[in-house]
């Protein structure tokens, strides 16, 4: 199989588990919801840095922007460790615009796959 085929796939997967990850996060309402994680979003998480390590083994490059999930990462580690309720609409804040640096990467990457997909033409 071609190799930017296996990569544009990749980034289409990793773009609808950040979407995903994303909607949980922005739709939590209580501390609850962001401190005790379910089980399927953790599955959600892994398979997504799993797809990160993959296409970023796959390119062979190591762009700046690949490092910016950890950032996202981080947002969702933080409440589960350092969230109370005296400081809930922070930790909101912080896993509703944190896990949007699981977007932004995937956008990136997904607007180099079609720029060089284009300039080959």
């Amino acid at each position: 199989m071609n190799v930017r085929l296996i990569l544009s796939l990749a980034v289409v997967a990793k773009l609808v588990l950040a979407v995903l990850i994303c909607t949980y996060f922005w739709e939590a309402t209580t501390l609850a919801e962001i401190q005790q994680l379910p089980i399927y979003l953790l599955i959600l998480c892994v398979a997504y840095i799993g797809l990160q390590m993959f296409t970023r083994r796959m390119s062979g490059v190591q762009n700046w922007w690949d490092w910016v999930y950890y950032i996202g990462l981080l947002s969702i580690m933080l409440p589960v460790t350092l969230a109370n309720p005296a400081q809930e609409k922070i930790f909101h804040l912080i896993t509703d615009f944190g896990t949007l640096l699981l977007v932004i990467p995937v956008l990136v990457d997904g607007w180099f796959l079609v720029k060089s997909n284009t300039s080959q033409k």
